[in-house]
């Protein structure tokens, strides 16, 4: 039997090399750009660009930061152009399940050796062999397939209705929020570590700037959740390969409802003596009971099948589609039938999830509780562009920023918020709008943060030194950065007020309060200003409130 012609797409071993070099690099550069993304800012430095390439990401900005849902067209378009390319060469997350599989077994291929050279597929007995020899990646749970359809319903419902909280799925953010919360603190910690090694020796050598250096040690109260969730997420492909991408992916759904109309589809020729090697290697089990049929939706173009081949049946070619139905077996086609009604009674899921965070008294009193970063929209729609990324609490100064856990519930879990017991918020940094991808804070000049008002610090004067033992405390006077803390006399002795017109509600007073526990002055969300545009400085002008930074603090 004579090998199909080759094509440009047909090559084994190189394209299999590329595909691998370009996911590295490609995951390289994800992780690269997150640990650059601290204090201070740099404007060259495209922060956040692989989330403003994400369609779903794009579709929370859209209410807040619409330009973004241009650019994440780009990937749509090369979706119709060559199939789900992004999965298999660009998402790093989809790159370190990959090496996941390899590590626990499932990712690799358990035909014979002689399939790349050819030999025994050769033979004429080769439908014999496919029925006799186990299908690699062969899915456990057909079903199952379909979950991730009804994700991306409830979650383009929920966003588009105003409510955010399934983009914690998002494969980007999710990997962003798992970098942040758990990785982070962990490389915070090898280098505080090294630092304390090695301070003794660089004080001896007289290298005295190393000598004295030190490492802060953030650490964010979910990051438990996501190193369980990171874990299972990695450890599914016990199951089967790329389980997360096969059965849960929201994103890799809404690609696949592109790729079926894509340009660049698997074509295979008469040369194909059906001897199964494709389906065997085929991560995403796109390949059906027909080596000859593929399930469009489900194939991320890895060409895998290609390069076990071994009478060069298989290609990855532009090709118009021939007219009438395609040629795939029954049992393939009622899935895709599935896939639309899972998407469907997602979408009324999502709608439902919506209506009960809207009705729901007790997350909007929740809500109300939460200090938000400075330049935060109003937050009803700050709860639907926020994608939980994490972005803004990597990039914090300070650390004050948190990543709200479940004690706010769950549609609310992964926000970002202020603790400011941990640490106040530094007035000289603006890295937080900057780098957040969706809008969900506003991006504004270092004038404008600084007169975003946050809330109002509030005095207890049960618990307050000067209050309630009569003696002098200085330290909230000498940390604000507003002049906002006042003294007067009451009763012959100096207490401290806070003038409201002057606080910005940064915390810097209740970070550094000597009082053990809770604060004797916490800042809560009284006087707030956020909008969605405009100047910050024209709102407070009209409230009469005069906010005057200090400029020397860094």
């Amino acid at each position: 039997m004579k090998p199909a012609p080759r094509t440009v797409f047909s090559t084994r071993s190189p394209h299999g090399r590329l595909r691998w070099t370009v996911q590295a690099v490609a995951c390289a550069t994800f992780v690269s750009l997150f640990a650059l993304t601290t204090y201070p800012y740099v404007r060259s430095i495209p922060y956040g660009v692989f989330q403003k390439f994400d369609p779903l990401t794009a579709l929370a900005a859209a209410r807040g930061a619409g330009v973004w849902l241009v650019i994440a067209l780009a990937t749509i378009l090369v979706t119709l152009l060559a199939g789900r390319v992004f999965c298999s060469y660009f998402c790093p997350l989809g790159f370190l399940i990959d090496l996941a599989d390899l590590t626990i077994g499932t990712g690799r291929t358990n035909g014979p050796a002689s399939d790349e050279q050819g030999g025994p597929a050769r033979s004429q007995g080769g439908e014999a062999e496919r029925k006799s020899t186990s299908r690699r990646g062969r899915e456990s749970f057909p079903k199952a397939r379909h979950i991730k359809y009804w994700v991306l319903g409830a979650l383009c419902a929920g966003t588009l209705a105003g409510t955010s909280a399934l983009l914690v799925l998002d494969p980007l953010s999710l990997l962003t929020r798992v970098l942040t919360v758990v990785a982070y603190p962990l490389w915070a910690a090898c280098a505080g570590f090294i630092v304390t090694t090695i301070g003794p020796l660089a004080e001896r050598l007289g290298w005295t700037a190393l000598a004295y250096t030190s490492a802060a040690q953030p650490v964010f109260q979910t990051a438990l959740a996501n190193l369980v969730m990171l874990v299972l997420l990695l450890g599914l492909g016990v199951l089967s390969a790329r389980f997360w991408c096969r059965y849960l992916c929201p994103l890799g759904a809404l690609l696949g409802i592109f790729s079926r109309r894509s340009l660049v589809k698997r074509r295979v020729t008469d040369a194909c003596i059906r001897c199964g090697r494709c389906a065997r290697a085929c991560p995403m089990d796109a390949v059906g009971e027909d080596p000859r049929a593929t399930i469009f939706p489900e194939c991320i173009a890895c060409e895998a099948c290609l390069r076990v081949c071994p009478v060069d049946a298989i290609a990855f070619r532009p090709s118009i589609p021939a007219a009438g139905p395609p040629a795939v077996p029954a049992w393939e086609a009622s899935k895709r039938g599935l896939s639309r009604r899972g998407f469907l009674g997602g979408v009324g899921l999502g709608v439902c999830l919506a209506v009960v965070t809207r009705a729901n008294p007790e997350s909007v009193g929740r809500a109300s509780r939460l200090i938000r970063p400075p330049g935060a929209i109003p937050e009803p729609e700050f709860l639907a562009a926020c994608v939980r990324c994490g972005l803004c609490v990597r990039s914090c100064l300070t650390h004050t920023l948190q990543p709200a856990g479940m004690e706010s519930g769950l549609l609310l879990w992964g926000t970002p918020v202020h603790v400011m017991r941990l640490a106040g918020c530094e007035q000289q940094c603006n890295l937080c709008g900057t780098v957040c991808p969706t809008g969900a804070i506003r991006d504004l000049p270092l004038r404008e943060r600084q007169h975003a008002k946050v809330g109002t610090a509030v005095i207890s004067q049960s618990r307050c030194v000067a209050w309630r033992r009569d003696q002098l405390c200085l330290l909230c006077d000498e940390s604000c950065p507003y002049n906002a803390i006042v003294f007067r006399t009451v009763d012959g002795h100096k207490r401290p007020f806070v003038d409201e017109s002057r606080c910005n509600g940064c915390g810097m007073c209740e970070h550094v309060c000597p009082v053990e526990g809770e604060a004797a002055i916490v800042v809560y969300r009284d006087g707030e200003v956020r909008i969605r545009e405009g100047s910050y400085v024209e709102v407070l002008r009209q409230r009469r409130i005069t906010l005057q930074p200090q400029q020397d603090r860094l």
